[in-house]
């Protein structure tokens, strides 16, 4: 519950703190008197957009503190524990906001953001002001009104992540299938360009290899006939001839005395080791090659082929042999992307089949509450002088989406003879006022210990329907703490703690107060609130009435 609230310097409020117990609390006062002003300072504690304007004028800041009472499994609680906030008996929300315009934000004096405060904040106080009467029956506030009175929560979060699942599969399907039908379509080319390859049996460096060989055969035609020559010059019709003739003829000259020619006949035989030596080279030279005219030719070609398949693939005739992993992996990748879309396909039906039977599990359970909820709002609105209203809550299929397969619209008309249609266009404000009394008043058991905010619910009624107003105001105060900023004495009659607000007129300007009322003085702002400014006997006795009425 929300124990107090500590304002400082915040438009005309210099100082105030207000106390507030955990039934009715009721707030009165003249228009004009500042009660928005009340209202405005515990939406700043609770994480609502703050301005410059929001400072006094003579105050160099303003600052707004929210307490909570709260019970030991409250699920704020592990909220708190989550943002590594430490733990207190109480949760304090504090806001301060500079002159300037700049605001902290602070839960248990650990500053935190003001997304993080107002998150915070949801699931403390719920507020219903004088212009949300259309936001209520909204598709989502229909939805969210009847999920929190069937209990759906769990249910709802299983059906929106089974919803993210399945969208999440089927993009990751789409994306596989693109790159499915990408690698489809290069396929047929891949794996003909892979057979010409693996047919040409390209090598690295064969190019280069080839030029070579080419430029080698066409020099060694260029050399033939001087390699002929050399090899006649050098041979037994040349020198080798002419060394042997002149060896033969220096060993005959030697006989007669040995030592005198030997060191010739060495030069002479070294000379012919030479020439054979030489003789060698030259055949093991044109031994490499050959004469073959068509080796060239076969050469060419092998370049050509390789040359033509290099401009096909737009590489270098050396780098050929590097595509065919290229290729194989291609189709190996093409292979494999059929079986992921298999399996995705799988993955994509699971995750629909899984959304479905959670999502048609929730609507078989909305429907249910429907019928509940709409037997226990009728019970409400015959309170609320409302008994001769219907009301209906339609829960119809539509397309799915992440709250499920639902649309849910509640019906009403205040007049029998009207139609039937959407509680924001065929009620009034007043009626709405009280639709949503009535629903709170049902959804109240579930309210999970959130404060609740009435802003004038009960603007546009009075006398006898007042009073109802002001009898489920307490009724509902019973299982959750209720705020309520009235203009009507009937339900300001219910209140277990009652406050004045007005403006007082001081030298520096005009101040707004907030006065706790104890019992007689409770009755004569009741009187006031009847009788207008002048205070009648009739007015009190009458204020009297409704008190112990009241209680």
């Amino acid at each position: 519950m929300l124990a107090s609230l500590s304002i400082r310097n915040l438009l005309l409020i210099r100082k105030l703190d207000v106390d507030f117990c955990d039934g009715l609390n009721v707030f009165t006062g003249e228009t004009g008197a500042g009660k928005s002003i009340l209202l405005d300072a515990l939406g700043l504690a609770l994480g609502s957009r703050a301005n410059a304007g929001l400072v006094s004028r003579d105050a160099e800041l303003a600052e707004v503190t929210a307490a909570f009472r709260l019970g030991e499994h409250h699920p704020v609680r592990e909220s708190v524990r989550s943002r590594g906030i430490p733990q207190d008996e109480d949760l304090i929300l504090r806001r301060v906001i500079l002159s300037g315009g700049r605001s902290t934000c602070f839960i248990n004096d650990r500053r935190v953001t003001a997304e993080a405060l107002s998150e915070l904040a949801s699931q403390l106080v719920e507020v219903h002001g004088q212009k949300d009467g259309h936001s209520q029956f909204t598709a989502s506030g229909c939805r969210k009104f009847l999920d929190a009175y069937g209990r759906n929560s769990e249910l709802v979060g299983a059906v929106d992540k089974a919803w993210r699942d399945w969208k999440s599969a089927c993009a990751e399907l789409e994306s596989a299938m693109a790159e499915q039908t990408r690698l489809d379509r290069d396929q047929e080319y891949n794996r003909l360009s892979l057979e010409e390859l693996l047919e040409a049996e390209p090598e690295h460096g064969e190019n280069e290899r080839l030029s070579s060989r080419r430029s080698l055969l066409r020099r060694f035609i260029d050399q033939q006939a001087d390699l002929a020559r050399a090899m006649e010059a050098i041979g037994p019709a040349g020198a080798e001839g002419q060394a042997n003739n002149a060896l033969r003829w220096l060993e005959t000259a030697n006989k007669h005395d040995e030592m005198l020619l030997e060191e010739a006949i060495q030069a002479v035989d070294r000379a012919l080791l030479e020439l054979s030596e030489a003789e060698r080279c030259i055949a093991e030279y044109s031994g490499g090659l050959t004469d073959d005219p068509g080796e060239i030719e076969r050469i060419e070609e092998r370049m050509f082929a390789l040359r033509r398949l290099a401009r096909k693939h737009n590489v270098l005739p050396d780098d050929l042999a590097n595509l065919i992993p290229v290729f194989q992996e291609s189709l190996r990748k093409a292979a494999e992307s059929r079986n992921e879309t298999a399996i995705l396909e799988k993955s994509v039906e699971s995750a629909r089949r899984t959304f479905h039977e959670l999502a048609n599990r929730l609507s078989k359970r909305r429907k249910e509450a429907a019928a509940r909820l709409d037997k226990e709002v009728l019970g409400e609105l015959a309170h609320l002088k409302l008994k001769v209203s219907r009301f209906e809550t339609v829960v119809s299929t539509v397309k799915e989406g992440s709250n499920g397969i639902d649309s849910i619209v509640m019906f009403a008309s205040a007049n029998p003879k009207a139609p039937a249609g959407s509680i924001e266009r065929v009620a009034s404000g007043g009626e709405q006022s009280r639709f949503i009394l009535a629903l709170k008043s049902c959804l109240s058991a579930r309210s999970g210990g959130l404060t609740m905010i009435f802003d004038e619910v009960d603007r546009g009624v009075g006398g006898a329907t007042a009073n109802a107003v002001g009898r489920r105001l307490r009724r509902l105060s019973c299982r959750s703490q209720v705020l309520v900023v009235t203009h009507s004495p009937q339900v300001a009659a219910y209140g277990e703690r009652h406050w004045r607000i007005e403006k007082v007129l001081k030298e520096e300007g005009a101040r707004t107060g907030c006065i706790r009322l104890d019992a007689s003085d409770r009755k004569v702002e009741i009187a006031r609130m009847l009788a207008g400014e002048t205070i009648t006997d009739q007015a009190l006795a009458a204020a009297d009435a409704l008190v112990n009425e009241a209680t």
